[in-house]
């Protein structure tokens, strides 16, 4: 019996030794993670008071899932509002992502078809005929921005219409009419040789979602996305009136003679934001868009192996190819990446999917002074400054 008491209490003893080898690498994991969300809370607040942004908040997710939170600033200055992990922006044209990713679903139930051409589904609409390169476009022409198409946006008088309308009660341009301006305009090239970016492809390639579902878009990236992912501080852009909305400030000599703030108190817009549509359309969190984007580039946003048709680009420019929805650089300083920038007048944002480190990253900045017309891509600078603080984490240091 003293035998067996002994034996026991040695594998007793065997046992706490070995829970102890698994559990400080755990406790030292945990640690290092407290450490990376130090530097990474830190850098977001160097990069607010560097560049004198109005406020900024930002996202990880690690390999393991981990979600990590920052934020610095004001998402209200006048008002002395601080930014906090639930502050909301205009994403922008990162709405994208959720507009190929739907197509994609859409693809995989068979009820679209990337290569056929689009006048298979839309062919019946009076203005069709007048869409540059229209019987020769396809979906994948569409979602890769390289069907030749001019971008609206870029129209002098689709800013002349946005300036118009903000003499009236803000409403958002239908579809329909944001294709117009760019009816009977030359296309850049034939379809399918060569690049240009055009919002105006994605909101053709909104309504064919509708017309093959009979669904609004956004119902449809609803059911298909934001729900099942649990998206719950992502939603359409589609009006004025957006809870957690922080205010977002731009230059008074924008082109399109916005106000110099875009709110007229929290979460209320002076200008209807609906004007993106397809071609962004969504407010969300920093929180969401990494969430998202590492659900996207991972491969678990959708049912099967759809990372091959997303992923499959043209060359945009050196370094850079356009997948569906997705830019698709090559940095050798630092990783493979997958992701979306997003502008529209006010905000900044950003998403990033590290293929080879298998970190997401996102932010979003309520400004977009200081951030265009300077020697360097500003928006780079910030991605490179968090990825680093992400990669190159070795364990506790001290500053």
């Amino acid at each position: 019996m003293k035998l067996l008491k002994t034996k026991l209490g040695e594998l007793i003893i065997f046992f706490i030794f070995l829970s102890c080898i698994l559990y400080v690498p755990g406790c030292r994991k945990k640690e290092n993670y407290s450490e990376i969300n130090r530097r990474f809370q830190k850098e977001v607040e160097l990069i607010v008071e560097e560049y004198n942004f109005p406020g900024m908040t930002a996202a990880y997710v690690l390999p393991d899932g981990t979600v990590v939170s920052a934020f610095a600033g004001f998402s209200d200055r006048e008002l002395k509002i601080s930014m906090g992990e639930d502050s909301r922006m205009l994403a922008a044209s990162i709405g994208k992502t959720f507009i190929a990713a739907v197509v994609l679903h859409l693809v995989r139930e068979g009820k679209l078809d990337l290569d056929v051409p689009v006048r298979v589904y839309i062919g019946s609409e009076n203005w069709f005929s007048r869409l540059p390169g229209s019987q020769e476009i396809s979906l994948r022409h569409l979602l890769t921005h390289s069907s030749g198409i001019e971008n609206h946006v870029d129209s002098p008088e689709f800013i002349k219409a946005v300036i118009e309308s903000q003499k009236g009660p803000a409403l958002s341009m239908k579809p329909e009419k944001l294709i117009s301006f760019v009816l009977d305009v030359p296309s850049k090239f034939r379809p399918g040789e060569g690049f240009h970016y055009s919002d105006t492809g994605y909101i053709l390639a909104g309504l064919i979602v509708e017309k093959v579902t009979g669904d609004h878009l956004f119902e449809e990236v609803s059911t298909r996305i934001l729900l099942p992912l649990n998206l719950n501080m992502t939603e359409p852009s589609d009006r004025k009136n957006l809870p957690n909305l922080a205010a977002g400030y731009l230059s008074p000599d924008n082109s399109f003679q916005l106000p110099a703030k875009t709110t007229l108190k929290p979460g209320l817009m002076l200008w209807n934001p609906g004007i993106e549509w397809a071609g962004g359309g969504f407010v969300s969190t920093s929180r969401d868009l990494a969430v998202w984007g590492d659900a996207l580039y991972t491969g678990r946003a959708l049912p099967g192996n759809y990372l091959t048709e997303l992923l499959q680009g043209v060359r945009a420019a050196p370094g850079f190819k356009y997948g569906m929805g997705t830019v698709i650089k090559e940095d050798p300083e630092l990783d493979v990446s997958y992701g979306h920038k997003g502008w529209i007048p006010g905000y900044c944002s950003s998403l990033k999917h590290y293929k080879k480190n298998k970190i997401t990253v996102a932010f979003q900045i309520n400004t977009d002074i200081g951030i265009f017309g300077n020697d360097r891509d500003v928006l780079d600078d910030i991605e490179k400054r968090l990825a680093r603080i992400l990669f190159n984490h070795k364990g506790p240091q001290a500053d």
